[in-house]
């Protein structure tokens, strides 16, 4: 089913941002700000001067542990900032420049058959133990939804209306099938459909 809204303008500005990830410069570093998920009451699962992994958790939710913050990066924790009352804002990663190590996360391969098929809840511990899980959002309320959390519905925002914003298309590139296989995989915690919200000018693949 396809549901088209006409209304609303897009407003002609010149520049953009290049979509050249070969041009992007090294990182030095990463801040994960718990601001960024509101509703997390989040606690730090690292100390600074601990090295971490990339895929390590570094902040977990105080209400439900098995909700965590992941690390993007290998290196080790700059800095742990705590806000009024012992809350914790962020945490700072310096990458060490060493081979990208990463933290293993069983997963299958992007196939929708094999994820149809993964036992729901196997595949709520993926999605948690991958840092996933926190970037799901339930409506109204902007929350992160608990983790034995299920919905109505499930409306995935592949678009940006922001001035300026980049088009997703070119972003997903290759990883497309991923993409629609991450949709089946929502589908599996939806009691009806997946909606993908995305601009019309776009062409999306069909297959």
């Amino acid at each position: 089913m396809r549901i088209t809204l006409k209304h609303g303008i897009d407003f002609p500005r010149a520049g953009g941002i290049a979509l050249d990830s070969a041009a992007a410069p090294p990182v030095a570093s990463i801040a994960l700000y718990a601001d960024d998920y509101g509703s997390l009451r989040a606690r730090p699962a690292v100390a600074v001067g601990d090295r971490v992994l990339a895929g390590m958790p570094v902040m977990r939710d105080r209400r439900h542990p098995e909700v965590a913050l992941i690390s993007p990066v290998t290196g080790r924790v700059r800095e742990v900032r705590m806000g009024p009352r012992r809350s914790l804002q962020a945490v700072v990663v310096a990458t060490d420049g060493a081979a990208p190590e990463a933290l293993s996360v069983e997963a299958s391969a992007a196939d929708e058959a094999a994820i149809e098929n993964i036992p729901r809840g196997q595949l709520r511990e993926r999605l948690l133990a991958s840092g996933l899980w926190a970037a799901l959002r339930e409506r109204p309320g902007d929350r992160v939804p608990p983790p034995d959390g299920h919905a109505d519905a499930v409306l995935v925002r592949a678009m940006d209306t922001e001035p300026l914003a980049p088009d997703p298309l070119p972003l997903l590139g290759p990883a497309w099938q991923a993409f629609r296989a991450g949709l089946v995989a929502l589908s599996r915690f939806a009691k009806h459909r997946v909606w993908v919200c995305t601009a019309r000018r776009l062409e999306w693949p069909t297959a």
